[in-house]
């Protein structure tokens, strides 16, 4: 549920998180509260929550400064109220954020490598590194996801044809 409420002229959104959420973000904001402690620091100041912010997220992501400053403003609503985690937030504004960073995922493997890897799976004797071996060679073949190989079936029509519900496209 989402609710606003008005704190002199900050407007913050009020909203219940979840339970791994709040675990998640309870992690995050003692971490910073370790920062806090380790320099014996004015946690009165929200401009302290700022630095122990930027510093702790130094060189990581976007995506991770913004998961920071979300536990921050969490926990600081929780214990200090909506006005304080308002000027948290209003002075994360300002700050100089970390750069978005690109995943470079590998499109493709050199076919020595997998060879390598699907000759030692299959010299195995447990199923399940034969399973792999035969997840692996139909992914790179068909462009197979790990989600669908789980629910796929080899059907004899006419010939042995691997059946797969296609993840990306499933219907509700």
């Amino acid at each position: 549920s989402r609710g606003e409420i008005r704190y002199e002229k900050f407007e913050v959104a009020v909203m219940s998180v979840s339970k791994s959420t709040e675990e998640l973000y309870g992690s995050h904001a003692r971490r910073v509260m370790r920062w806090h402690e380790e320099r014996g620091s004015d946690v009165s100041d929200p401009q302290r929550w700022v630095d122990a912010l930027q510093e702790l997220t130094a060189g990581l992501s976007k995506k991770t400064w913004r998961l920071y400053r979300n536990a921050v403003s969490w926990h600081l609503r929780e214990t200090y109220g909506g006005v304080f985690a308002g000027t948290f937030l209003t002075a994360t504004d300002i700050v100089e954020k970390p750069p978005t960073k690109t995943k470079r995922l590998l499109r493709h493997i050199e076919p020595s490598v997998l060879k390598t890897i699907v000759t030692t799976l299959v010299e195995r004797t447990d199923e399940r590194a034969h399973r792999l071996a035969d997840l692996m060679i139909a992914m790179v073949a068909t462009g197979l996801r790990q989600k669908e190989f789980a629910a796929a079936e080899l059907v004899n029509r006419n010939g042995w044809v691997l059946v797969v519900e296609i993840a990306k496209f499933r219907s509700p």
